[in-house]
């Protein structure tokens, strides 16, 4: 399998001291979803936000093969791309069309590849009749599916999502996994919800206080309810049906 993130020894730590990531050390492969699971405080959101140069540690982080530094980081962005937890720091723009053909706008890209990229985007979370929509008058759910097409409409070969089904009904919550279940790619999923994670995960990375403290298949990690317990979390219920 081709390897599409590889970091090693990366620490990062925040202007008041406090440590949030320790010597983190993980290989992504092409295609894989990958869920990052953790307590409040584990280091889930921080280790992503290093993973685009958001955040800069200290360490070694390559995506596909090209060195995270300021030579590279806008060619890596072209290629990674992060779905933040609250839709509201994702989408900017008096409309739903602006805030999805931003970033292809940005690419440079033809008018009509803009609209075909947005047309397409929409099309995947199933909102192309909101297009002209002002998006503060969209639900929260309706805003999380908005701001997963203002990333696909950039065509990322590795998607990031930190807490994706956060604040959602149960209706709404259905919809966004269905969403992420059907994209192609890489897909790395950071959350607490631990039952999407066993739904669409095939590897697992379990953190606490900044360190990992397991990597392994998803049935290795989220069944183990002694390890589960020892870093303040669950056996998740849709593992526990599928013992």
């Amino acid at each position: 399998m081709k390897k599409v993130i590889e970091v090693k020894n990366l620490f990062y730590t925040y202007s008041n001291g406090l440590f949030k990531l320790n010597d983190i050390n993980f290989e992504i492969y092409e295609n894989e979803t990958i869920g990052i699971i953790g307590a409040n405080g584990a280091g889930k959101t921080t280790l992503i936000l290093n993973l685009n140069g958001i955040l800069k540690g200290n360490g070694l982080i390559k995506i596909f093969d090209m060195e995270l530094n300021n030579e590279n980081i806008r060619k890596i962005r072209k290629k990674l791309q992060i779905v933040f937890q609250n839709p509201d720091d994702q989408l900017f723009s008096p409309t739903v069309f602006e805030d999805v053909s931003f970033g292809p706008l940005n690419l440079g890209l033809y008018k009509d590849d803009v609209l075909k990229r947005v047309e397409e985007a929409l099309e995947k979370v199933d909102m192309t009749e909101y297009k002209y929509y002002f998006p503060d008058h969209l639900s929260f759910g309706e805003k999380k599916k908005i701001s997963i097409a203002t990333i696909l409409s950039m065509k990322p070969e590795i998607i990031i999502f930190d807490e994706p089904t956060i604040g959602l009904d149960p209706y709404s919550r259905k919809n966004i996994v269905n969403i992420i279940n059907t994209l192609e790619g890489t897909k790395i999923i950071a959350s607490h919800d631990l039952d999407i994670i066993y739904k669409l995960c095939d590897r697992v990375i379990l953190l606490n206080k900044g360190k990992i403290i397991k990597i392994g298949l998803k049935d290795d990690i989220l069944k183990d309810k002694i390890l589960l317990e020892e870093n303040n979390l669950e056996v998740p219920l849709t593992a526990l049906i599928n013992f």
